[in-house]
Order: C-alpha cells, then sequence, then structure tokens
C-alpha cells in the first residue's frame, strides 16, 4: 500500500502538469496565474494572503475562469489514476523482493495479492482511461469550445 500513495502524488503532480499544459495552449496569461494560484498555495503556510493576492491579480488581468475550484479535479482525477497505478508498480516491486524479507513462520498469501495489485488496477484503469479518453474528454472539448 505504501506505493498506492506514492502513485497518488505522482499521479496528483503529473495531471497539475498536465493542466499547467493546458491552460498555456488555451492562453498563456491563464497557465501563468494557474502557476501563480499553485505557488501561492504551497506558500500559503508561510505567506498567509498570497491565495487572495493571487485572485487579485487574476480578477484584475481579465482570467474569468476560477483557478482555485481547479484544483479540486485536478487532484481527484490524479489520484484516480495515480492510485492503481501505484499499486501494480507496488506489486511488481513486492514480487522481486519476497524471498529477501521473509519472516520463518510467514505463510504464503497465494495469488491474492497479484489479484489485488495487478488484475484488479489493470481492469479499473482499463475501464476509467477509455470512459475519460472516450467520453469525458469530448465532452470537455465541447464545453470549452462554446
Amino acid at each position: 500500500m505504501k506505493f498506492f500513495w506514492y502513485g497518488v502524488i505522482c499521479g496528483i503532480i503529473l495531471k497539475a502538469m498536465d493542466t499547467t499544459w493546458l491552460l498555456f495552449e488555451i492562453n498563456s496569461k491563464m497557465g501563468f496565474m494557474w502557476l501563480l494560484m499553485v505557488a501561492s498555495l504551497l506558500l500559503s503556510k508561510w505567506w498567509k494572503w498570497g491565495p487572495l493576492v493571487v485572485i487579485f491579480v487574476s480578477i484584475k488581468s481579465g482570467v474569468k475562469l476560477n483557478l482555485f475550484m481547479m484544483v479540486f479535479p485536478v487532484t481527484i482525477v490524479g489520484a484516480i489514476f495515480g492510485a492503481p497505478a501505484g499499486m501494480i508498480l507496488g506489486t511488481i516491486v513486492g514480487h522481486f523482493k519476497k524471498g529477501k524479507h521473509r519472516a520463518s513462520d510467514s505463510q504464503s498469501e497465494g495469488s491474492k495479492p497479484y489479484l489485488l495489485g495487478l488484475l484488479a488496477p489493470v481492469l479499473f484503469l482499463a475501464i476509467v482511461g477509455s470512459l475519460y479518453l472516450f467520453w469525458l474528454n469530448p465532452k470537455m472539448i465541447e464545453w470549452l469550445s462554446k
């Protein structure tokens, strides 16, 4: 399960990078405001007014998109795709490390780790990935083109 969380973190980072690229493709000002917003959230522990300053600058620069509301879907989508990928990677790593760190009285788990760590995440990614690519992406393009 450790790799589950590594996958979540990596998935969120990759989705945030994807969103950054998308916003720069749409409008460079929007992409720059997104980066400022992400930086203000990361630095808000030390500078509490950072997010408010970014909101003010964003409104004054003419960006009509609420960039703070985009953080939630970026996090959710990154976690949805990153967690199963992390599980797959963790199962593969566990397979190759299993003989090295084994207690003398341990019992075999059988095929359960492979079913839960490989088969289930692969099926989940196949279904959710297909829905994301062939249903949600065309809908997003339709919504953005209006």
